[in-house]
């Protein structure tokens, strides 16, 4: 059985089913400046900072726009997709959450998207109230898959980070979290992941209800 005290989720494609529109934000700002983003290229960029992203996209659009004005329209296009989409909460999430507060397991989310969107989107998927820290990609100097966001959100919750689990869909984010001495938990999204593996540093489900079923069992 995998031993844990404090529990750190990414949001987008763990807690809330929102890739597909952070797929649609990312290939509407690129048409706009003239560069088709193949859904390909784009799971190549889940899990990796915004920063990072955006210079991906220049260079493979042979740098024929301004970064600045990218950054802009993608910003634009993030309002006006997530204003219009409500994201539904993925299999598992509310149960699971439901057990760790029964458990008196604090939890945390750690997540690329800017704090005051999130703390926004999570209230909207009444989910916030479960969360006693809530750290955003804004706060910190590194992003992902640096490990300093999930270093953060153990400290907000008082818990030693080597004791708590993160909950990812990203495998070079759940790679970053193994290094960082924290437990790390691959929950890709649509995926069909396998929980026969029980070594601490790395498990694979397919959504938080497996979660649930194996680790509060």
């Amino acid at each position: 059985m995998i031993s844990f005290e404090g529990a750190i989720f990414d949001m987008d494609g763990v807690l809330l089913d929102s890739e597909g529109l952070w797929r649609a934000v990312w290939q509407r700002a690129a048409k706009t400046h003239g560069y088709d983003l193949s859904d390909e290229t784009h799971r190549e960029m889940v899990g990796i900072a915004r920063a990072t992203n955006i210079e991906k996209v220049w260079n493979l659009a042979e740098r024929g726009f301004d970064k600045e004005e990218f950054a802009k329209e993608l910003r634009t296009q993030e309002q006006e997709i997530f204003e219009s989409s409500q994201a539904a909460i993925r299999e598992g999430v509310v149960e699971f959450l439901e057990g760790l507060r029964i458990r008196n397991i604090p939890c945390s989310v750690a997540t690329s998207t800017r704090k005051g969107e999130a703390l926004k989107r999570l209230k909207r998927a009444g989910l916030l109230d479960f969360f006693m820290a809530v750290v955003g990609g804004d706060e910190v100097a590194l992003g992902k898959p640096n490990p300093e966001i999930y270093l953060r959100a153990a400290n907000e919750m008082g818990v030693n980070p080597a004791n708590c689990i993160v909950f990812e869909d990203s495998h070079i984010c759940v790679t970053s979290v193994r290094e960082a001495g924290l437990i790390g938990c691959y929950v890709p999204e649509g995926s069909h992941g396998e929980h026969n593996n029980t070594d601490r540093a790395q498990l694979t489900f397919a959504s938080l209800k497996d979660v649930s079923t194996f680790l509060l069992k």
